[in-house]
């Protein structure tokens, strides 16, 4: 398990290998694993969003045991690779879609940036941002995390 704060009730190691035997007995991983291996018609944007938000309050370090970060990182290429999918959908010649009207285009940007600091917060959990800066919470998510 990765360092945590002194305060963090995760830092115990009992309660890290508590928490790595209830992961593995639960088979909960392997199930996450499955998930990200279904088709994108079958997994859609809103369910690996979801399953990123669940990914974002277990796998913190003293919970998500290190040898399984890279479900953490498969999630975060998952949903950025979805992402990209919503950014080219707006971005398609006229001709193909309809215009969007005003509070389309403000709602598809307010998702994107949305989905941009969700997929940050993935990939610090996981080990794969190799950024420093704070980011806060999406605001979004403001009655979940308090």
């Amino acid at each position: 398990m990765t360092e945590t704060s002194d305060l963090s009730p995760f830092a115990h190691p009992k309660a890290q290998r508590y928490f790595a035997t209830l992961l593995e007995r639960s088979g909960f991983v392997a199930e996450v694993e499955e998930i990200l291996q279904l088709d994108d018609d079958i997994l859609e944007l809103s369910h690996t969003r979801l399953l990123s938000a669940i990914l974002l309050f277990i796998g913190r370090p003293g919970i998500w045991p290190d040898e399984q970060k890279r479900v953490l990182a498969r999630a975060a290429s998952r949903l950025s690779r979805q992402s990209k999918q919503i950014q080219e959908s707006g971005n398609q010649p006229k001709k193909k879609r309809k215009p969007l009207t005003l509070s389309q285009h403000q709602r598809l940007s307010e998702l994107e940036e949305t989905i941009k600091v969700e997929l940050e917060l993935l990939r610090r959990r996981a080990g794969v941002s190799n950024r420093v800066s704070k980011i806060a919470q999406p605001e979004s998510w403001g009655k979940l995390w308090s």
